[in-house]
């Protein structure tokens, strides 16, 4: 069986060398940017390379028109233009963050000043240049869809469909372990957590976070894919509550510890079956058409195996302690929800295999129209201008500077990448790009006088893109790859007048440093992305965001007013995105903190620090919903004044760890919060003597012990990330260096 690293080698050079001999046969100028075409859409299927070629075609034909309008509205004003594409290229690297489609902004961004400045400033000639780029990336994307098809092809389709099948089998392990441990007695001792416990919740999330990206492909060459797309894409939002879900649920483990659950909450086993049922017929049903798995059982019995009615607190549960019984009230409301939506995604799934009328499961999903502005994205955006500028300058006040005006087209499209990868060093780029002008220098100068004709030619040009391809076959060697071979495209010159110049290998070896130059000063201006500093700028932000929500947590009548506010909403809604949104990107950045920067800590407790983050999320995204719904009044009467300065306390906590991540007291805030629990609990009995119709308000009852279980949950989680916070050397993390 071939191999993904040499069939992908293989297509990648025959690719390019039919792309260079088309080129030379229609006698077209330049033919090397009909290779650069083939360099970027080389991916693992033939659905992603028909995805990434759609897009470069369609970036190139929306960039043509605009570069157009450029040179004719700013054939003498420098400045103006300057500006023009400096604004252009911001918005596109803006719209990068926006989508999956990234790569049609990424095209049309770094398009436009490369088109308008390849001219030489003459308008005519610019214009021939444009169109011929134009024709020349249709034909590099035409030739690699055409290899891609024809030459051991690899539908995108099943391989998306497999992703989907291991992210359910993750979820499956991860729901029977979990409900595991809930129908396991307190004196039944801890369900051991199997030793891969660990690795299956980081698969889930890494396969989740390519689903998307791997959906546009399959949609591209496998025409089942493509006729049930609006239902796949709701079955990636099921998955995606699937995987909150249970992470919620996980974290109430400490809360219920010494709550016997399959007492009190009925039907618990019977769930666990049901779920685990579901989902293995959901993973049989998502292997191949025509594998010999069959499902596990048909619709009909699975429809009847669980009726959710089943899964219900038991009467004796107002025995339990109120936290206890917020605990048990929030966990069998994610069970319920984590109950429904594996019903949803069973039948979406049903109708997908055609076993089930799918006009009733595509709902149209109409995502937030509010326009939330991304402080991260804004801040790559900066960078992507700092570098734009810095280069254009030099272009402008330094005319002898080696490659010219090819410094400013090679750090358009270098620092827009840096914003998608910002924790990727610049200096890692040099190595891959002198390597790639040191090779097509090499063939330039040595092997192409010695070559007679274009088979000649054409062997050359294929055994070069195959070993750069067979040597930087992993994912995250693409950019190297992509460097190479642009790079060597470049040197080598390929043209029917063909000439020799050994000054174009010297101006790019003394040029991609410089370009790389530039890029590593946006590291540190004007804003610093060093990964100390955006770990400490990001944590600092998500707490003050948690606080700032917190604050806003008042009464009923407080918060209808305060809603009334178009600036407070679209405040509120920025700050709760943050809240849900710099954990991952804590995560990430945290990946790529220097040893030095840890000083005595380990890698192992800074994760430690980021896994506490994400719970004190997940806790505060509880509160939330807990609060939108409404409350029992006599609850709210009692516990108005408690929970109010239970709320600003730890507002006030959030604020101070924000300045000061190790400054909390861990035996102060347990002891604190112990002493909030039991003033709760009295006022609570005192609420439930007081109000004869308590019992009666079984729903508003469940929404406040839903409330408190929320505020109980997110304190819980402080405590423990105080505790993991004082772990870390921070006099280490604030430390300068150089």
């Amino acid at each position: 069986m071939v191999s993904d690293r040499f069939r992908l080698a293989l297509q990648t050079g025959l690719a390019m060398a039919l792309a260079y001999g088309i080129a030379l046969a229609m006698d077209w100028d330049k033919p090397m940017w009909a290779g650069f075409a083939v360099a970027f859409c080389g991916l693992g299927s033939v659905g992603e390379s028909l995805n990434k070629g759609a897009l470069r075609v369609l970036g190139t034909l929306l960039a043509v028109p605009l570069a157009l309008a450029l040179i004719g509205l700013f054939p003498q004003e420098r400045w103006l233009f300057l500006l023009t594409l400096s604004l252009w290229t911001g918005f596109c690297t803006y719209m990068m963050g926006t989508t999956s489609r990234w790569y049609f902004w990424f095209v049309v961004g770094f398009s436009v000043p490369l088109l308008t400045m390849s001219g030489g400033g003459q308008p005519i000639q610019s214009f021939d240049v444009v169109m011929l780029r134009a024709q020349e990336t249709l034909l590099g994307v035409l030739c690699f869809a055409l290899v891609a098809v024809l030459v051991l092809p690899v539908s995108s389709g099943r391989g998306f469909e497999a992703k989907v099948a291991a992210l359910v089998a993750a979820q499956r392990r991860l729901a029977g372990y979990y409900l595991a441990t809930l129908t396991t007695t307190p004196d039944g001792g801890a369900q051991p957590p199997p030793a891969d416990l660990e690795q299956t919740r980081a698969e889930a999330t890494r396969i989740h976070a390519a689903l998307s990206g791997l959906l546009d492909a399959a949609e591209m060459d496998t025409y089942r894919v493509w006729e049930s797309r609006r239902l796949w894409r709701r079955m990636l939002r099921e998955l995606a509550l699937i995987n909150r879900l249970l992470e919620h649920v996980r974290l109430n483990f400490d809360e219920l510890a010494d709550v016997d659950v399959p007492q009190y909450l009925l039907g618990l086993e019977r769930l666990a079956q049901d779920l685990d049922r579901r989902l293995t017929r959901i993973e049989a049903l998502l292997q191949p058409p025509d594998s010999a798995t069959e499902p596990a059982t048909t619709d009909a019995e699975t429809e009847a195996a669980f009726d959710p009615a089943e899964l219900r607190l038991d009467p004796s549960s107002a025995r339990l302690g109120h936290f206890d019984r917020a605990a048990l009230a929030l966990t069998h409301r994610q069970l319920a929800q984590l109950s429904d939506t594996a019903t949803r995604l069973h039948d979406g799934v049903d109708a997908i295999r055609g076993l089930r009328q799918r006009k009733d499961l595509i709902a149209a999903h109409r995502p937030s129209r509010a326009f939330l502005p991304d402080p991260q994205r804004l801040r790559g955006v900066l960078r992507q201008q700092t570098a734009f500028w810095l280069a254009a300058l030099l272009v402008v006040y330094v005319p002898d500077i080696p490659l010219g005006g090819t410094v400013l087209i090679l750090a358009v499209p270098l620092s827009m990448l840096l914003v998608l990868a910002p924790q990727l060093r610049p200096v890692a780029l040099i190595l891959p790009a002198l390597n790639g002008v040191l090779f097509g220098g090499v063939l330039h100068i040595l092997v192409m006088p010695q070559l007679a004709g274009f088979w000649a030619l054409g062997t050359l040009v294929f055994a070069a893109t195959f070993w750069i391809s067979w040597h930087n076959h992993l994912p995250s060697q693409a950019i190297g790859k992509a460097m190479g071979l642009a790079f060597m495209s470049v040197v080598m010159a390929v043209d029917n007048q063909q000439t020799y110049s050994f000054a174009t290998m010297a101006n790019l070896a003394l040029g991609v440093p410089l370009v790389i130059l530039v890029l590593a000063l946006t590291t540190y201006f004007p804003l610093s992305f060093r990964a100390e500093h955006r770990c400490r700028a990001l944590l600092r932000g998500w707490l003050r965001s948690a606080a700032w929500l917190l604050g806003a947590l008042g009464s009923d009548e407080v918060r209808a007013r305060q809603f009334r506010s178009p600036w407070f909403r679209w405040r509120f809604a920025a700050r709760r995105h943050a809240v849900e949104k710099l954990p991952q990107q804590l995560a990430a950045w945290s990946r790529a903190l220097p040893p030095a920067a840890l000083g005595q800590a380990k890698a192992a407790d800074v994760q430690a620090v980021v896994t506490a983050v994400q719970a004190m999320a997940d806790r505060m995204e509880a509160l939330l919903r807990a609060r939108e719904v409404p409350q029992s009044p006599a609850m709210a009467r009692a516990l108005s004044d408690d929970v109010r300065a239970w709320r600003l306390a730890v507002q006030a906590l959030l604020a101070q760890l924000a300045e000061a991540p190790e400054s909390g007291d861990v035996e102060d805030l347990r002891r604190r919060l112990d002493f909030r629990l039991k003033l709760v609990e009295r006022r609570t009995e005192q609420a439930m003597a007081d109000d004869p119709d308590f019992d009666a308000e079984l729903d508003l009852n469940e929404n406040s012990y839903r409330l408190l279980g929320a505020y109980r949950g997110l304190s819980e989680a402080l405590v423990r990330f105080v505790v993991r916070a004082r772990m870390l050397d921070w006099p280490r993390l604030r430390e300068a260096r150089f």
